[in-house]
């Protein structure tokens, strides 16, 4: 939720700086040199030392990464400040301040879609990019004493912390047993596919599938089309021939 927030207060602040700097353009105004140079060094240094400090962790986190961008908006503000008020005072080009701020608004707006994009997947627990599901799925279901996986879920708590959930049917109740391939299930998820939190569900028979076949948007046949076996008896037994008929069933 930061990491969309930031995103799309960067957004605002990015179109904000667009329409800001078209409206500056079609009428330039002259602008005191001297207090823009002394404000913009000032804050160049302090900022210089906050881009230090978030550089490496921006990578990683999108909190950070909204951080990180925000202080590069202000860092390269003031560098713009700077250029703009030295062609000002000599060169006399006042439109200079107005078409650097547009051009750097545009930066903005890609670095705020990134992490829009990036973010919202998190929200809605998607899949996390790089995970391969299939693979997982698949080397989980050749350790021995497993029979078959179904029900797979990865998702990220956050970013670079992957969780994975599944239902593994066995091939026997044995508890010793299970333990034993619920380590190697752990260990499998974790070194190889670097899921932070693992959550499997052992079972010899699928509990609850029928359910799941309501809500399968993979089917091609709508559910609403569907029909349940004591509805397709009393269907059949009031579609079949009655004595003396001479239609056949396929005429049904």
């Amino acid at each position: 939720m930061g990491a969309l927030t930031n995103g799309a207060f960067l957004m605002v602040m990015a179109l904000a700086v667009i329409v800001m700097g078209a409206m500056r353009l079609r009428h330039p105004m002259e602008l005191p040199t001297g207090p823009m140079l002394v404000a913009a060094a000032g804050g160049l240094v302090t900022e210089f030392v906050s881009l230090y400090l978030l550089h490496r962790q921006q990578g990683q986190d999108l909190n950070v990464r909204g951080a990180y961008w925000h202080i590069i908006r202000t860092f390269v503000g003031s560098l713009i400040i700077v250029v703009a008020a030295l062609v000002i005072r000599f060169m006399g080009f006042l439109a200079i301040d107005p078409l650097l701020g547009i051009a750097f608004g545009f930066v903005l707006l890609w670095a705020s879609w990134g992490i829009l994009r990036d973010s919202v997947p998190l929200l809605m627990e998607g899949t996390p990019p790089g995970v391969d599901l299939a693979e997982a799925t698949g080397a989980l279901g050749r350790l021995d004493g497993g029979r078959d996986v179904h029900r797979v879920h990865a998702w990220a708590l956050t970013s670079g912390r992957y969780v994975f959930s599944a239902n593994l049917r066995t091939d026997s109740a044995d508890a010793g047993a299970d333990d034993v391939l619920l380590v190697r299930a752990h260990d499998l998820l974790r070194e190889r596919f670097g899921f932070f939190f693992v959550t499997l569900q052992f079972e010899t028979t699928c509990l609850d599938e029928a359910a799941a076949a309501e809500i399968d948007i993979t089917s091609s046949v709508p559910s609403a089309w569907r029909i349940s076996p004591l509805t397709e008896v009393n269907v059949r037994r009031s579609a079949a021939p009655q004595a003396g008929s001479s239609r056949r069933w396929s005429d049904r």
